[in-house]
């Protein structure tokens, strides 16, 4: 098992150095583009629930919390994929696009029964837009168009670490609480392109101007996790984390030029900055949940098989800035909250592991959700919100003897935006692919064992 851990990992590696095309969205080209919320493909399933969400078999990158509570001796790796079909449109015309891209690439580690550690890469924003509109214009005599181009994005590299601090367990009762955080170097790069056509007969030279924008430093985010269970029969589990407030440093520069209509070519430099040094401030992102769980076989020890999750996402995008000595820039953006519900249900989790017998659809994960959201864009006085409805499987590898090792699949329809005012709606299928390895009941790493 551990040589297909190592091949995923290299293969994730090299994926992620071509992973920049992540969106399609006008709606990208604003602040650092669309932020990624972290679902993994599991998540996904649920409506994007994940903060209460804490598995021994399962590693939850929203709540730091969750590391410590990791099987001991079974290590995970989880690796994913997601994509986008997008149907674009407005009140007089429509276009199509789609994307695949590295979602995440983790590892956590269970180091002792209070102590665990995570690591890995995930994207934090990406931007990717190709925009045309026109405008008659009376002053200059016709017609005026403009073409609007992006492209890049963010990504974190991040260590977290988290202990528990009370674990009382009892026949009837039992009590657990844990606290852990991570550390993100985050970097990446963002290119804006606007392109401005005058009418031919005015003999003006058309405009160009290039924004880049580089950046890197680090963030920090924190979670806190506490489970009871009462009688064996039920489990609340109550999650928080927050993303904790950012000035990332960064370098911008801008070009602008004239250019001839006829040719294309650059005529004259109207403005060059180079490598101008200054930061941007990023709010800080909250989010709370809760998730119930019912046990399934009475005297089963952890195997509940419907489970019931909401949570809540809030963040002040209000003040974002863009901080640099000749400019000082912030977009007129509101602040964000989202609600995302889910449900998971288990026919019988360790079916395989006890009897042996091959039971593989009872051992499947089953998911549905819902989540509403809305945006930090409001263009026009009109929000820019979005909503989706989103089912998911977990199909087992093996018998959980062998390994706990799962292929995960969500699938979500949604929207976001709206026609109205003429501005533009996108209806889209998204789809998560992951697959999530982790030893079984007999395959135990890091144990020294007497006889082989």
């Amino acid at each position: 098992m551990r040589k297909y851990i190592l091949l995923i990992l290299l293969c994730g590696i090299n994926l992620f150095g071509f992973s920049q095309a992540s969106s399609i969205s006008p709606y990208s080209r604003y602040a650092l583009g669309d932020i990624n919320p972290n679902w993994f493909a599991q998540n996904t399933g649920m409506g994007g629930c994940a903060v209460s969400l804490v598995d021994s078999n399962m590693i939850n990158v929203i709540n730091p919390a969750s590391y410590s509570l990791l099987a001991l001796h079974c290590p995970v790796f989880d690796f994913s994929l997601r994509g986008r079909l997008v149907n674009m449109s407005t009140s007089t015309s429509t276009a199509k696009g789609n994307y695949m891209t590295v979602n995440n690439l983790v590892l956590g580690l269970p180091i002792s029964r209070r102590f665990g550690m995570a690591f890995g890469l995930l994207p934090y924003s990406s931007s990717g837009y190709n925009i045309s509109t026109s405008e008659d214009n009376d002053e200059f005599g016709g017609t005026l168009f403009a073409k609007y181009q992006g492209r890049g994005g963010f990504n974190r590299v991040f260590m977290g670490s988290a202990i528990t601090l009370v674990r009382s367990l009892k026949k009837n009762n039992a009590n657990i609480l844990s606290v852990g955080g991570n550390a993100s170097f985050v970097f990446g790069d963002l290119e804006k392109t606007r392109i401005l056509v005058l009418p031919a007969q005015t003999g003006l030279y058309n405009s160009k101007v290039s924004n880049s924008l580089y950046g890197k430093d680090f963030m920090f985010d924190a979670g806190l996790y506490y489970r009871n269970t009462m009688n064996q029969r039920y489990q609340l589990g109550i999650g928080f984390s927050t993303m904790f407030g950012a000035s990332l440093d960064c370098e911008r520069s801008v070009l602008a030029n004239t250019v001839d209509p006829v040719n294309g070519s650059l005529v004259d430099t109207v403005e060059y900055v180079a490598n101008e040094e200054g930061f941007i401030v990023v709010p800080p992102k909250y989010t709370l949940g809760a998730t119930y769980d019912f046990m399934g076989v009475p005297g089963s020890r952890n195997n509940y098989k419907l489970s019931l999750s909401a949570q809540y996402v809030y963040q002040d995008w209000t003040k974002y800035e863009e901080n640099f000595p000749t400019s000082t820039f912030t977009e007129s953006l509101r602040r964000t909250s989202g609600y995302n519900f889910g449900v998971q249900y288990i026919p019988d989790r360790y079916g395989l592991g006890r009897s042996g017998r091959i039971g593989f659809f009872k051992q499947m994960n089953y998911r549905i959700g819902y989540y509403t959201s809305k945006s930090y864009l409001s263009i026009n006085d009109v929000n820019i919100d979005s909503w989706g409805v989103t089912g998911g499987l977990g199909i087992p590898l093996w018998n959980t003897a062998q390994s706990y090792s799962m292929i995960n699949l969500g699938i979500e329809y949604g929207a976001r935006g709206t026609t109205a005012g003429n501005l533009l709606m996108e209806k889209y299928w998204g789809i998560h692919f992951g697959v999530t390895i982790a030893p079984g009941l007999y395959d135990r790493w890091f144990i020294k064992r007497k006889y082989d």
